[in-house]
C-alpha cells in the first residue's frame, strides 16, 4: 500500500517536475532568507 503510494507520488513529481521544482526553489529561498534574516 504504501510503495503504490510512494510509485504514484513518483510518477506525479515525473508530471509535475518542473512546478514542484519551482516550489521546491521559493520554499528554500524563503527559509534560507528567513535564517540570514534572523542570524544578522
Amino acid at each position: 500500500m504504501f510503495i503504490l503510494a510512494f510509485e504514484i507520488l513518483i510518477i506525479v513529481l515525473n508530471l509535475n517536475n518542473l512546478w514542484i521544482r519551482k516550489i521546491l526553489f521559493k520554499g528554500v529561498n524563503f527559509y534560507l532568507n528567513k535564517d540570514i534574516l534572523l542570524h544578522q
